[in-house]
């Protein structure tokens, strides 16, 4: 049985919360996420009539609006920031789930869920030894779990409850070293954004 019909266009991405839990103690839910095309079915679906008729019913009443993009619909769902430290100097404070992204008609996406932030990270160590600078993690607006990918490795970082801060990573530079690193990461759905990513020593 859907419970949710989403029409998805070419290259949205879609983004939400759903709870669910059985009413009877002791008895089982599975949720199924899947990817369709109007009308068609899943062939192990043990009510294929109502999806028939749900799916086409929601597809024909989405389709006067959904094709001219409808409200909550975010066509650009990437943000590039630019950002840079020198080792020795002022901590670099990176936000992400700030600024809320906009809808066609104004609409804010609150804690940018979804977003894609791809941050072009510039570290300096202006000295003649060896200096070591750490990624933190640090949740502002409650608890919130996070993941990154850091010059294309992963990082976890596990739910984190202010005013405590988690270490991502830590980078090593060489004496006089001049060094771009790539992050991206995405705020996560059922953690409270906006978050720092906080670059020091």
């Amino acid at each position: 049985m859907p419970l949710v019909v989403q029409r998805v266009g070419p290259g949205d991405v879609v983004s939400g919360i759903i709870q669910v839990r059985p009413i009877k103690s002791g008895s089982q839910c599975y949720l199924t996420v899947l990817a369709t095309k109007p009308g068609e079915l899943p062939h192990n679906s043990s009510s294929s009539n109502y999806w028939l008729k749900s799916i086409s019913v929601a597809a024909s009443n989405r389709q006067q609006n959904a094709l001219a993009r409808t409200s909550d619909v975010y066509v650009s769902p990437n943000l590039s920031i630019s950002a840079d430290y020198t080792a020795g100097q002022h901590w670099t404070f990176i936000s992400v789930g700030d600024d809320p992204v906009r809808d066609a008609d104004g609409n804010h996406l609150n804690g940018n869920y979804g977003v894609t932030y791809r941050i072009q990270l510039t570290l300096t160590n202006p000295t003649n030894r060896r200096q070591a600078v750490s990624l933190m993690f640090d949740p502002g607006a409650g608890p919130a779990a996070g993941i990154f990918a850091i010059n294309g490795r992963i990082y976890v970082v596990p739910p984190t409850v202010p005013p405590h801060d988690y270490r991502i990573t830590s980078i090593h530079l060489k004496p006089n070293e001049h060094r771009t690193v790539d992050i991206e990461t995405w705020p996560l759905g059922g953690s409270s954004y906006p978050i720092s990513v906080v670059v020091r020593q």
